[in-house]
């Protein structure tokens, strides 16, 4: 009966070490299913290509930070604190912007209505700017709440600002359990290391 108690007791130790990711598809396999590209008229010929758990873009111009928009839906918990790590690089120049925001759910063919739709910041704006070499981004925000049910919470990378072409890969996304981490109250934090 020990026996029993204790195979128990470290499954279930181990099942909450290892975390669920937030989003449903973090290694772009699934492709137009779980991401979408949001541009504007101008970036029309900006398309995202696939390679082994790996997304690439090429940005021709720079213009506003969110004409160029990688979204993926990413349901959150207010005054929950999660983190976001993700590896990239880049041949170009240039800010790119990370945020978790309400969102259109663009995923039912759902539009932008401004007369109703007030979009903001859930806890996390943060920027980056990607180098040949492979680097680590961590994020760790807490979560504000969504004052609009019918917006979904949404993670989106905004690379209108940068120019040349960027790749993304490893992206986890979870929520933390008993964590010490102190993001900013409002923007989350972020920190740039190389990758390993």
């Amino acid at each position: 009966m020990q026996h029993l108690a204790l195979v128990l007791a470290l499954s279930f130790f181990t099942l909450n070490l290892v975390a669920r990711d937030v989003i449903k598809d973090p290694e772009f396999k699934k492709k137009d299913k779980y991401w979408q590209l949001k541009v504007t008229s101008e970036y029309k010929s900006v398309k995202p290509k696939f390679k082994r758990g790996e997304v690439t873009f090429k940005i021709s111009h720079t213009s506003e930070h969110y004409y160029v928009s990688y979204v993926t839906e990413a349901p959150i918990k207010a005054g929950k604190t999660y983190q976001i790590r993700f590896k990239f690089k880049g041949e170009g120049q240039g800010k790119i912007y990370i945020s978790q925001r309400n969102y259109p759910n663009i995923f039912k063919g759902k539009r932008f209505d401004a007369r109703k739709d007030k979009l903001i910041n859930l806890g996390l704006i943060q920027s980056f700017e990607p180098k040949a070499e492979w680097q680590q981004a961590t994020c760790t925000f807490t979560a504000k709440e969504n004052p609009q049910s019918h917006l979904i919470e949404a993670l989106m990378l905004m690379m209108g600002t940068y120019q040349g072409e960027v790749t993304f890969s490893d992206l986890s996304y979870v929520e933390l359990k008993d964590s010490e981490a102190t993001p900013k109250e409002h923007t989350g934090n972020i920190e740039i290391s190389p990758a390993k």
